[in-house]
């Protein structure tokens, strides 16, 4: 049994007690999360009004009472700071505002390519209903398994194909903006499937097919999954550290599962270079748990530059991707902007349905290195971490002593 105190860890096992004493040179709330989640204590907020009336850390509406009257449900992790809190306020008047827009309601064909359902025909709502709302028309074994949509487009309709036919996988320089696949005709009139959120509301008409982690061909599910993880871990870097610590995400390069780690790049205020302890890697690896365990929905929104920059203000390296996004013709003078917890990012996506699908997932590393390019200059540190997926379990032998011995190097991408 491991016990965590502020100045030491103490281990005992089989009769015998051995103390190691470390000094933190960067403080962790380690009793913050020192206790799972309760799914009870998970505050859900669906409008604008919902939030001006209800104060999300008193718990006054559970995850329980939201399941029973609401369809669509966000959560919001406990303990969000002030920043946090108004942040999502803006978050969900965007969100409130453009569902607002769907004026009149009109259907949309899906047909399902996806056991258990193949063939079956569904008429959905346009612009509202989601890949995740036409799996719950199916069976409960594709809304628990499904980790992204893949949708093509019916033989009778090519709106689909034109309208992300301009879409192309061009990442920045640091930030993994990529993800999103566009459907593309190639000359033997083979048709590139787009991949697409489980809660992102459809469109189009079109075929969908849900794709899991058991399936084949899982290339681009894999990066999905790999993407998700770097989101998660930058939720656990501005949770795990105290408020005297200032906390800047920069960005995760693109994803690579070859490399052994998913990663994210980080600026904290420190007076030294900071190596962690073995014990402080463990903090944030605890901090993920908890993370997957609140099962928390990823929410997708497309925003202009004045409501991303209202969203991240307080971040000059968000509001330099940015301005680099809206240089790309193929952004269409929008940002795509995810909220997971309660907690806010920039990617193209896609991600996951929810960290629920989530398995093992650790901290490894995290390197210190120097950045000397034009925009942003000085010391910055790599988190690196190693997952994975729910359905993908493997013994502790080959997690501990290869997955995560490989994930220790330094990940090099985007350096």
């Amino acid at each position: 049994m491991v016990q965590f105190t502020s100045a030491c860890c103490q281990m005992r096992t089989f009769g015998y007690r051995m103390k190691k004493v470390y000094n933190h040179r960067v403080p962790i709330k380690y009793q913050r999360f020192m206790d799972h989640i309760n799914p009870d204590d998970i505050v859900a907020h669906y409008s604008r009004d919902d939030i001006d009336k209800i104060d999300p850390r008193k718990g006054e509406r559970t995850y329980k009472d939201a399941q029973q009257t609401m369809g669509r449900k966000n959560f919001l992790l406990p303990n969000l700071s002030d920043q946090d809190l108004e942040l999502n306020h803006i978050f969900q008047q965007e969100l409130d505002r453009q569902r607002a827009m769907v004026a009149r309601i009109s259907k949309i064909r899906v047909v399902i390519d996806s056991k258990p359902g193949d063939g079956t025909e569904l008429n959905m709502n346009k612009d509202l209903s989601t890949p995740f709302d036409c799996a719950r028309h199916i069976h409960d074994l594709l809304t628990s398994r499904s980790v992204v949509a893949e949708i093509s487009p019916l033989e009778t309709n090519t709106n689909l194909l034109q309208a992300h036919s301009d879409d192309k996988d061009e990442p920045n320089k640091m930030n993994e903006q990529s993800g999103e696949h566009s459907a593309e005709q190639t000359n033997n009139n083979h048709i590139r499937p787009i991949y697409w959120d489980m809660h992102r509301p459809l469109s189009e008409s079109c075929r969908l097919k849900f794709r899991h982690f058991t399936d084949t061909n899982l290339s681009e599910v894999n990066k999905i999954y790999w993407r998700s993880c770097s989101y998660v871990l930058g939720m656990a870097i501005r949770l795990a550290f105290k408020d005297d610590i200032k906390v800047l995400l920069h960005s995760w390069p693109k994803p690579n599962v070859k490399s052994g780690s998913f990663v994210y790049d980080v600026a904290l205020n420190l007076s030294e270079k900071w190596v962690p302890a073995e014990q402080e890697l463990r903090a944030f690896t605890k901090v993920m748990w908890d993370i997957k365990a609140a099962a928390l929905p990823f929410e997708r929104i497309e925003v202009s530059r004045d409501v991303a920059k209202r969203l991240f203000a307080t971040n000059p390296f968000k509001l330099a991707q940015i301005d680099s996004i809206l240089t790309n013709e193929s952004s269409h003078n929008k940002v795509t902007v995810y909220r997971c917890g309660g907690l806010l990012d920039i990617s193209i996506g896609p991600m996951i349905s929810n960290t629920s699908q989530i398995g093992r997932i650790s901290l490894a590393a995290v390197h210190p290195f120097e950045s000397d390019s034009d925009e942003f200059k000085g010391v910055f540190y790599r988190f690196q971490g190693v997952s994975l997926p729910q359905q993908l379990p493997v013994s502790s032998y080959i997690y501990q002593n290869i997955l995560i011995n490989q994930a220790k190097r330094l990940n090099k991408a985007s350096l």
